[in-house]
């Protein structure tokens, strides 16, 4: 899986959650430009750094695994919100 769509899968999972409501959201929340991550979402190699993933994984921390969204190898989710997420899911 692509780095685009990986970022794509988390900002879905916020957006069901109810964590964000919009993209500008996300961009706020781990400090980036809206416009800098509107490039990340439309695929542009510079705008989706190891970084941005960091943040991500900083700013939702335990939500989402560090290792999954740097390689796409393992589980999107920690162990912590695969509960939440099976919670949600049950609604």
């Amino acid at each position: 899986m692509e780095r685009k769509e990986r970022l794509q899968k988390v900002y879905d999972y916020l957006l069901y959650t109810g964590r964000v409501h919009r993209k500008k959201d996300l961009a706020t929340a781990i400090g980036k430009k809206a416009t800098t991550l509107s490039k990340a979402f439309s695929g542009d190699k510079k705008a989706l750094t190891d970084m941005l993933f960091k943040q991500i994984a900083a700013k939702y921390k335990p939500i989402f695994s560090l290792e999954w969204l740097l390689t796409g190898d393992g589980s999107m989710l920690t162990s912590d919100d695969t509960q939440q997420k099976r919670s949600l899911a049950s609604n």
